[in-house]
Formats: C-alpha cells, structure tokens, sequence
C-alpha cells in the first residue's frame, strides 16, 4: 500500500505541476483566439475572463497519463482497459465542453452527445450492475435495460451537476479536488490502484488550476469553462461507481451519492424550483446554492469553505466507515483540516 500511494503522490505532483505551468499559457492563448466569458444579469464578474482553463487541466492529465503508462511498463502496475477508457471517455466530455465553450452549443445537442457519451461507457463495461443499501441489507441486480438507463443518468447528470456548480470561482476545481483525493485512498483500499491514480491525476490537475482561478488580478484570472467541469464531472461520475468496487461487492448505493452529493442536490433541486416555476430545465438563473449565498453577502471563499470542508468531512466519514475496515484516522484528519481551514484561510 505505501508504495502505490507514494506512486500516487508522484503522479499526482507531476499533473498539478503541469497544470500549474500550462495555466498561464492557456490564458495568453485565451487572448489570442478572444474566448471570454462576458459578465451579464447572471455572472456578476466585473470584467471579461478567459472561459478555456479546462485546456490546462485535460492537456496535464493527457500528458500525465502517458507518461503513467510508460512508467507501467517497467514496473508491475497493471493499467487495465477501464482506465484507458475512462480516460479516452475524460476527454470526450472535454471536447464536448470545449465545442460549447468556442461555439455556444445548444443544451439539447449537449445533452445529447453527453447520452452517447454514457452510452459508450456503459457498452465497454463500465456499469451499475448491482447495488446495495446498506440501511436495508440487500442488493438488487438491475436488468439490462435499466442499468443502461441508470449509467446514462448517473454519468450525464454527474458531467451537467458539476457544469452547473461551476457558477462560482474555486467551486468546481474544489470538488474535483477533494472528491478525487478521497476517491485516491477508496482505490487503494478496494484494490483498484489503476484507477487511484487517474483519481490523483484528476486531483492533482484541479489543484494546479485553482490558484489562477482565484487570482486577484484578473490579467492572470480564468475560469474553467464547460471544458474544464465537464472533464472534472465525467472523471468524478466514472470513479465514484468504480473505485469502491471489488470482485465480492456491489456498489454501496450511498458511496457516489455522498462524494457528489451537493453537486447533485443543488441541480435537483434547481431543476425542480425551474420547472414549478414553468421554466425550461436549461435555463440560466441564480438560484443555485451559491448564487443565493453571494447575494446574501458571502464571500466567494467563504462559500468555498463551507461546501468545500463539508464534503470532506463527508468523504472522510465514508473512507472511516467503507465496510472493509475501520480506519477512524481519516475522519480525526478531516476534522483537524477543516479547523485549520476556518481558523486560518481568509475570506
């Protein structure tokens, strides 16, 4: 185990290295092609920002991911095909981000493609088969039909979840963080190594974007655009309903459902407040979670640290309990995290 997470802290180091590096390139290149996110009723940035960061972040991982498979040669880390299709499947949902970010794709195409997307997915195995509900004690083997169909629900709505969180600077690049360094430690107590390091390069690419999203000056301020959430969504959607799998378990209903589970409770609950209002599920509004805290007052990192330190206090709660081994040490971790968090980041 401490030789597959020190692997894991490598790969992890490389892809937020590059990112970090590739960020400010990215920005220059943002200028040149004039792809601006432009302020308006909704986003209330006070100037124009660069909406291609999610470029920086999948070129990190493509290059990471390479250079892990070269690194697998010679060593006995097996990368089995899941990885590379999750990783091909990453970078789908990119260029479907990335196709809207230049040409403002229409949200039924998107969520269209994002469908065959899913469908791809689950064609070459990557599937919910069989779930258990651990308050209930029993598992229920879907059929055929209805696994496609909970796949491309799971998969499509995990890719829009984390789009549509990412209303706020720091929101998405924050999840994909700390949801993917917790998915980096479920891999490697299930067995899963090969996926634990797509987890750490995914972790390792949102922490190198997220000081250029934060920035306070806005000559070297960017934002991810649809590129960068949905390649975060997408890795996040796979992970959670393979990482904490093994030959002898079902999927633990509450594993995925707890990693995302703010992302996916703000997009129900917006889509729910849209449509008892008669409005189409796709339109725009600032009736998110941390629309309506801004508006309150709060601070960008204020808002930040209270989503961001409870699903870590989460997914800790989950690695303390995950029905294999007790390991207590976590949750105490987190606690401790998050004190240091609140005490001594600034808003």
């Amino acid at each position: 185990m401490q030789n597959i997470l020190l692997v894991n802290l490598i790969f992890f180091s490389i892809c937020f290295a590059i990112t970090l590096s590739f960020i400010p390139k990215v920005i220059s290149l943002g200028y040149k092609w004039n792809t601006k996110d432009f302020p308006d009723i909704r986003k209330k940035q006070e100037r124009p920002l660069i909406r291609i960061g999610g470029l920086g972040i999948i070129s990190a991982i493509t290059i990471s991911t390479f250079l892990l498979l070269i690194f697998s040669f010679s060593t006995d880390i097996f990368i089995s095909s899941k990885f590379i299709i999750s990783v091909l499947s990453i970078f789908f949902a990119f260029l479907i981000g990335f196709a809207d970010d230049i040409f403002s794709l229409s949200p039924y195409l998107r969520l269209a493609i994002q469908i065959i997307l899913s469908s791809f997915c689950w064609s070459m195995g990557i599937q919910i088969n069989e779930i258990y509900f651990p308050f209930l004690s029993f598992d229920i083997n879907l059929p055929e039909i209805i696994s496609l169909l909970i796949t491309i629900l799971w998969i499509s709505g995990c890719i829009n979840a984390l789009n549509w969180v990412d209303g706020l600077d720091g929101l998405a690049g924050g999840y994909g963080f700390i949801t993917s360094l917790g998915l980096i430690f479920f891999g490697v107590i299930y067995g899963n190594y090969d996926l634990s390091l797509l987890a750490a390069l995914i972790s390792g690419g949102c922490l190198g974007f997220l000081p250029y999203n934060l920035h306070k000056n806005f000559e070297k301020k960017i934002i991810m655009g649809d590129g960068g959430s949905y390649l975060i969504g997408c890795g996040l959607a796979l992970l959670t309903i393979q990482v904490p799998l093994n030959q002898n378990t079902s999927l633990n209903i509450l594993y995925p459902l707890i990693f995302l589970a703010h992302p996916l409770i703000d997009m129900i609950s917006v889509i729910f407040r849209r449509i008892l209002k008669k409005k189409s599920p796709f339109r725009p509004d600032r009736e998110h979670f941390h629309h309506r805290l801004k508006d309150l007052g709060f601070s960008t990192f204020a808002i930040n640290k209270y989503f961001l330190t409870t699903t870590l206090l989460l997914i800790s709660l989950i690695l303390s309990f995950n029905g294999i081994s007790l390991e207590p040490i976590w949750l105490l971790f987190s606690i401790l995290l998050s004190i240091f968090i609140f005490k001594f980041v600034k808003d």
